[in-house]
């Protein structure tokens, strides 16, 4: 009988078993994944219960996860810190009344579209995993072809419907808000599946210190990874991009992004026209737009744009905003093809885009 030292060992044609005996071991360990982001902890409840572990709890780092603990039988906690939330009382607690082996994981490459790059991550993690119980001899390699089988089987399955992996964005989607946005969105999201071929520009006029917060809480109510900008970041389907206040944002003929000074000042900041205008430019009629609830008239000549170009506008409906001016401006202009609440335009967008 093999041993999982020899797992490594055996020729190519024989991956397939190794696979299963692999998925057998795994699934003896019983995981906890905890992160404060909804998005980082499906997609990596999914990878680690398609390789064969066992996922018990799956929460953010919260008193009442550290209370679960007590009845829950745990052999692993995976652990995601996020450098902007308060943990250390919490961690504290969890450190000083639990002997449960802990993997401080930095899941930043989940934002890469880099096979390979994800099968060595996934195959160390694996390695951390299996060695914080005793099992101490199989590869990384060999675990890294593991997370490489499984995930291409997944894949040959999910390609009969919507593709879920994050590939370079061809349809970019403007949502353009002011006051009760944030609310608005939150709704939209909610009620939108994960998966849509899609990326998002979230333009809410909002000071600039409170961009990086409306990321965190969109990440709490979306499985859509939600982030504020860097240069050079290819933008993904998936993703959602929330707009500098300060800054310009573009994006280039790769698909990365690009940020500049703004030169002149903006009676809206950020500025829906400018993104509407610059995203036309970028993507042409597979851009489209959202505006929500909001005051004055920012989005107007940027849906007039979109308009004459045959790209889709659409708003959310006067009487499910905290402000309809602004989407009012719009519809009252014809610009606008569809208008609904937040959970209608999720549902009309998905459809939209199934059709895609």
């Amino acid at each position: 009988m093999d041993t999982p030292d020899t797992y490594a060992k055996r020729p190519v044609k024989n991956s397939s078993m190794i696979s299963s005996m692999l998925s057998q071991e795994l699934s003896q360990i019983r995981i906890a994944v905890i992160s404060n982001s909804v998005s980082q902890r499906k997609q990596l409840k999914e990878a680690l219960e398609n390789v064969g572990l066992n996922i018990v709890i799956n929460e953010p780092l919260t008193p009442t996860f550290v209370r679960k603990l007590d009845s829950i039988n745990v052999d692993v906690i995976l652990l995601d810190l996020d450098e902007h939330s308060d943990y250390e009382d919490i961690l504290d607690s969890l450190l000083d009344n639990h002997s449960t082996p802990i993997i401080f994981n930095d899941v930043s490459v989940l934002t890469l579209n880099e096979p390979q790059v994800l099968a060595r991550w996934y195959g160390k993690l694996l390695k951390k995993i299996s060695s914080s119980v005793g099992q101490n001899t199989i590869a990384e390699k060999t675990y890294a072809d593991h997370y490489n089988q499984t995930s291409s089987q997944k894949l040959s399955i999910l390609n009969k419907g919507f593709r879920t992996e994050d590939s370079l964005a061809r349809n970019v989607w403007v949502l353009g808000a002011s006051l009760g946005g944030p609310d608005a969105v939150k709704e939209f999201f909610k009620y939108l599946p994960s998966g849509l071929p899609v990326a998002f520009i979230l333009t809410q006029h909002l000071g600039a210190n409170f961009i990086g917060l409306l990321a965190e809480q969109l990440n709490q109510v979306t499985d859509y990874n939600v982030l504020t900008p860097t240069a050079g970041h290819v933008v993904r389907h998936n993703e959602v991009i929330v707009m500098p206040v300060n800054e310009h944002l573009t994006i280039n003929p790769i698909g990365a992004i690009e940020l500049k000074p703004i030169k002149q000042e903006q009676q809206y900041s950020p500025s829906i026209n400018m993104v509407l205008t610059d995203m036309l430019a970028r993507y042409g009629k597979n851009t489209g737009t959202i505006i929500f609830s909001g005051m004055g008239d920012d989005g107007l000549k940027g849906c007039e744009e979109l308009h004459k170009k045959g790209a889709m506008v659409w708003t959310q409906s006067a009487d499910s905003c905290v402000i309809s001016s602004m989407p009012e401006n719009i519809v009252e202009k014809g610009f606008v093809s569809f208008t609904g609440s937040p959970k209608r335009l999720a549902e009309k967008l998905y459809d939209y885009l199934r059709d895609d």
